[in-house]
């Protein structure tokens, strides 16, 4: 979890959304515009939930790991270039990061079994996702995949995107960590302790750019009183144990969301550096 120093002069708001409370900060524009700007920040954070979740039975994913695997499905362009940004994560990180870990993660109790999909394939991985002509998506053979290591970063960029549209000088969009900023004067950025909650260490002063970090917040004790946590590697059955944090900071919330998880379960990846971010490590 990352947080700020807030700015009196700026105009704040917060909403649940995308699993934790997402927060809305604006500034350099009068109280009304504000309003509205954050407003329509918060309806396209909403709007990419909508079409991103792996519990929305409606959803692009869902409707994926539904019928993927017998036929292309056409998906919003949105969740079309999500999955595009995540190809190619994929294949610069090796397959250390694939959004083809939905398997694993409902069988770590992280997530929901799909109603209605087809169980996943032994075997079956990223490869197996095919981006078709006109927006549409196969699956070689059945998988299920869920867009959390990516898509609250894509959801954190077009809130930002709107903001910036609307003419706001100052912008911080936080979900649950995940963040994008532009701010007049750097300020400093704290991240939480992954073993001391109650402490944040400072990552230093930024004027612009975006954080994520993948930490071990939500562990699961299972067989063998092993702590889980949802970072998977494919071919592995079980998530990964993570120790300690990991915080990316590059140009776009879904570059670093997706490099936090990629820095978090390969640490020797070359990724972060081939794609101008940095990565911060707390222990």
């Amino acid at each position: 979890m990352t947080s700020w120093p807030k700015n009196p002069d700026s105009a704040v708001r917060c909403r649940p959304l995308l699993g934790t409370y997402v927060v809305v900060e604006a500034g350099g524009l009068p109280e009304e515009a504000a309003r509205a700007a954050i407003g329509e920040a918060f309806a396209e954070v909403e709007r990419v939930q909508r079409l991103m979740s792996f519990h929305d039975p409606a959803s692009d994913v869902s409707r994926l790991n539904t019928r993927a695997s017998q036929g292309p499905v056409p998906v919003h362009r949105d969740t079309f270039l999500v999955l595009e940004a995540a190809a190619r994560i994929r294949i610069g990180s090796g397959g250390v990061f694939d959004v083809s870990v939905g398997g694993p993660l409902v069988r770590a109790g992280f997530l929901p079994r799909p109603a209605g999909a087809p169980r996943p394939r032994l075997g079956a991985c990223g490869e197996d996702i095919k981006l078709l002509s006109r927006n549409r998506v196969r699956f070689h053979r059945p998988l299920w995949v869920d867009l959390g290591g990516i898509a609250k970063g894509f959801a954190v960029d077009r809130a930002f995107d709107v903001l910036s549209g609307a003419g706001a000088a100052e912008i911080l969009v936080n979900a649950g960590g995940d963040m994008r900023f532009r701010f007049r004067r750097p300020r400093p950025l704290f991240v939480r302790h992954p073993r001391e909650p109650r402490q944040a260490r400072a990552l230093g002063l930024f004027s612009a750019g975006a954080l994520a970090t993948s930490a071990p917040t939500f562990s699961r004790r299972r067989g063998g009183g092993r702590w889980a946590t949802p970072y998977h590697v494919p071919g592995a059955r079980w998530p990964e144990d993570l120790k300690g944090s990991v915080t990316v900071f590059s140009k776009t919330c879904l570059t670093a969301d997706a490099l936090a998880k990629v820095a978090a379960l390969a640490p020797g990846s070359s990724l972060p550096e081939r794609l101008g971010a940095r990565v911060f490590r707390l222990p």
